[in-house]
Formats: C-alpha cells, sequence, structure tokens
C-alpha cells in the first residue's frame, strides 16, 4: 500500500513538474480571476431596466439586493451613450449603490463610481461614499422593478 501510494505521488508531481507556466499565462489567469471577482465587470448580472431615448440605458443587479424592514439596498448602473462630465472628468457610466424606501417611494446613493467606460469598464475617474439626502423615485419604471412585490412579502 504503502508502495502504490508513493507512485501515484510520484506520478502527480512528476506530471505537475512537467507544466510550465510564463509570465503572460500567469497574468491572463490573474485577470479573468480579478475581472470575475470585481462585481462590475461582471455584465451579465446587470438586468436593463429603462432604454431611454437618447441611447442612455439604466441597469439593476438584481443578486445584490437586499431587503431589511423596508428598505432595499442594491447596486444600479447607469451607462450614457454620449460622454458626461465635469471640470476635469469624463465617464461614460456610473456604478452606484442605493438605498430605497419603498413604501416612501424615496432612495438615496450611498456609494458610487464614475468610469470612463461603457458598462462599468475602464478606468475609475471619481468615486465617493456618499450619505446623500432622500430623493423622490421619479422613475415609476425603476421603481417598479425595485419594489416589485414589496407588499406582497410584508
Amino acid at each position: 500500500m504503502d508502495n502504490l501510494m508513493k507512485q501515484s505521488c510520484f506520478q502527480l508531481t512528476s506530471v505537475l513538474g512537467s507544466i510550465s507556466f510564463n509570465k503572460s499565462t500567469l497574468l491572463i489567469f490573474a485577470f479573468f480571476l480579478l475581472m470575475f471577482e470585481n462585481p462590475t465587470f461582471a455584465a451579465t448580472r446587470w438586468a436593463l431596466i429603462q432604454q431611454q431615448g437618447n441611447g442612455d440605458r439604466v441597469f439593476i443587479d438584481h443578486k445584490s439586493k437586499l431587503r431589511v424592514g423596508n428598505m432595499i439596498t442594491l447596486w444600479m448602473l447607469e451607462d450614457y451613450r454620449n460622454a458626461q462630465q465635469d471640470y476635469t472628468r469624463r465617464w461614460y457610466s456610473v456604478a452606484s449603490k442605493n438605498i430605497f424606501d419603498c413604501p416612501g417611494r424615496v432612495f438615496r446613493r450611498i456609494h458610487t463610481s464614475h468610469y470612463n467606460g461603457s458598462m462599468g469598464f475602464g478606468q475609475i475617474v471619481r468615486a465617493r461614499l456618499l450619505n446623500s439626502k432622500w430623493k423622490p423615485v421619479t422613475n415609476g419604471k425603476l421603481f417598479a422593478a425595485i419594489c416589485e412585490g414589496f407588499k406582497k412579502d410584508q
């Protein structure tokens, strides 16, 4: 039995030893590992909620939806057809974490990341932790998608 164990371990180490990884293979592996770990890069997680006439789109991440009492917290992605800008920065998409008070029909942002690429790709040109004031939800389609079934669950 010990001899069989030594043989199988030897065969495994000789097989693993014959596999060589160069730097580019390891970098590609690390890139994909980081890409799948970062929630912004998981493009399939975003569900399209609204397509506006100018090409701007609003997405939500149903997997990030967390309900505590009357509040729902989730990630949203706003993707712009044309660049948005302030004095020094330009961005094409904004990923934000928001808290929605469904019975009160209000929301507040607690985090935003502005990206210089579409769909949350590219470099972050601005990131902020926020404690914004409560604002009314004016987009009925967005409110319906986020607070869908809220009263049923209570």
